[in-house]
This record gives structure tokens, sequence and C-alpha cells, in this order.
């Protein structure tokens, strides 16, 4: 087969489901990193004595979230988040994350409200990695944490479950009256009145016979058989010449 022409569906399914995998953890990484670069930012406001660097400071805390207000502020919009798809969500909650939390003085509450409903189209596109993201955030992790543990499992199915068990019915030993012949055996012919003991079947002289083996010899091979065994003594001669041989090795003269 062709793989250029007939690509391998499985190996397909790999690299879609790799990529929304990334996709997410790049998202993830990049909101954790704005974050991160905002609170160093703010840590030299305080510590900062002269007032033109820190309203220098302040600006530029304000220009990143200007340029971070571009890519969530869709999220607020229902007709975009209804048609957003996995990544665009995930990139819009990355960019949403660093001014969703109320302890920072960069908060703003639309950050927060797009940061929860990108996470609502997220659990409708991918239940099974929002369902561990769910599980952390109830267990106090942090929501970059939570998200950065629960993007490997965007790269599997949506929905995961187990399929619901189903007795099977067990098979009965067979006692072998059920078993049919492969192969059907010769068919009998009729029984020799003059030997009614033996069950000997004849062949009848008006259709073929059932064992064309018989007729390899110039006679029947049963009367091959009669003349040998009639011929006893003659045919038993040379195994009875051996022990005459020795017989007269042992009586001869020792050397």
């Amino acid at each position: 087969m062709d793989t250029a022409n007939h690509p391998d569906p499985f190996s397909e399914a790999m690299s879609h489901g790799l990529q929304r995998a990334v996709q997410v953890a790049s998202s993830v990484m990049t909101g954790a990193q704005i974050y991160v670069h905002l609170k160093r930012i703010q840590a030299r406001v305080v510590a900062e004595r002269d007032r033109n660097v820190r309203r220098a400071l302040a600006a530029q805390i304000s220009g990143d979230s200007a340029a971070a207000r571009a890519s969530w502020a869709p999220a607020l919009d229902p007709d975009w988040l209804r048609q957003a798809s996995l990544f665009q969500a995930a990139q819009a909650w990355g960019a949403a994350m660093p001014y969703a939390d109320r302890a920072v003085p960069w908060y703003e509450p639309a950050a927060a409200a797009a940061m929860r409903v990108c996470e609502e189209r997220l659990r409708d596109l991918h239940p099974h990695a929002m369902a561990r993201y769910d599980r952390l955030r109830r267990d106090g992790t942090g929501p970059a944490d939570a998200m950065r543990e629960a993007a490997a499992l965007f790269g599997q199915a949506p929905t995961a479950h187990d399929a619901a068990y189903q007795a099977r019915p067990v098979l009965d030993a067979g006692n072998g009256e059920s078993l049919t012949r492969t192969t059907a055996g010769p068919e009998p012919g009729p029984v020799d009145p003059a030997s009614p003991a033996t069950g000997v079947a004849q062949e009848r002289p008006d259709r073929p016979s059932a064992r064309p083996w018989q007729h390899d010899f110039p006679m029947p091979v049963r009367d091959v058989v009669a003349s040998a065994a009639s011929r006893g003594p003659a045919a038993g001669q040379p195994a009875a010449a051996a022990p005459a041989r020795q017989a007269g090795r042992r009586s001869g003269p020792r050397p």
C-alpha cells in the first residue's frame, strides 16, 4: 500500500493528539511566564525609590495587560466561545490566567470571567482532561499547575470510559454425540457366507472395487497372504538355518 496516498490512521490520530497536548501545554506555559514576569516587575515597583522608575514600571504592567486583553477578551463573546476550537479556548485561558488572581495588584475581574468561560468550553471539548484539572483544583493546586498536569490528557480521547461488563455463557463439556466424521470410510460389501465369523467384505463384480490397492498384484492380496502361509516350512527355512549353523559352530573342535 502506498503510504503517501493512504496514511496510517493510527499514526495520524497520534499526531493530532500530540498536537493538542502541545498546544495546551504551550498556552499554559505562556500564561505562567507572563505571571512570573508581572510579579517581578511588581517587586521592582515596590522596591524602587525613584518615582519616575516606578511610573515607568507601572506603565509597563499596564501595557502588558492591554496586550493580553486582546487575547482573552473574545472569550467573553458567547458566539465566539461557542465556535472556539480547543486551541483557541486554551490560548484565551492562558492569556487570562495571569490577571485572574485576586491577590495581585493587576487583577482584572473580566479576565477571571474569561478564564471561567474558557474552562467551560474546554470541558465541552475534552471532558476527560478537564476532569483531571477539576480534581487538582479541588485539592488546592493552582490553575497553572493543574492545567499543566492535565495537558498530556488532551492528547487522548476526549471521553474515556470503560465498557459495561457483559456476562458470557460458559461452554458445557460435550459428549461427542454431535461430532461428524470428516471422511467417509469404504462402503461395506456383502459378507462371505463361507466365513461368517471373519466378516470380510467381498467386492461386487458389477461395480468398481472400493479397495483399488488390492489389484496392484496379479492376484488379490488375501490370496497372496494365504499362499505364503501355506508354504510355512519353506518360508521359515532361512530363519531355521541360523540356529543350525550356530549349533554346528558350538559342536566343532576348539582351536
